[in-house]
């Protein structure tokens, strides 16, 4: 009688542990699949930021000049430093943003990032600049 309680025993634990185990493989073969499924979302969206930055950094002109002390803004700076240097004629609606780039050392020179409303000003502008 005792080997047969013993026999049930083990039967009835090991119907439990697989019964256990079928139903764990389930649940991680779901969240294998979810994880995978995620992973891949996460790619896919890396690429378009990635893409994105680039679009936005095609409508910025970045160069070098002396920080000096203005009465106006750098907008309005940069326009007059463009006209008088390179004779490039824009207005102030045709700039989104000014601002200097890294962190002021040294009374080093920080270059200014110019990011345009558009693409075609920055390309008909330099090239007509550059072929002079």
């Amino acid at each position: 009688m005792k080997e047969e309680m013993a026999a049930e025993t083990r039967e009835i634990t090991e119907a439990v542990a697989k019964n256990v185990l079928e139903s764990i493989n389930e649940k991680l073969t779901a969240l294998v699949e979810e994880n995978k499924s995620l992973k891949t979302e996460v790619k896919i969206l890396h690429e378009k930021i990635k893409q994105m930055e680039e679009h936005i950094r095609k409508n910025n002109i970045i160069f070098g000049v002396k920080e000096e002390q203005h009465n106006e803004s750098l907008d309005e700076s940069t326009i007059i430093l463009l006209e008088r240097n390179l004779n490039i004629h824009i207005v102030l609606n045709e700039i989104n943003n000014a601002y200097r780039l890294g962190e002021k050392k040294n009374n080093k020179p920080r270059p200014i990032s110019l990011q345009q409303t558009g693409n075609e000003m920055k390309y008909s502008r330099t090239k007509r600049n550059w072929i002079r």
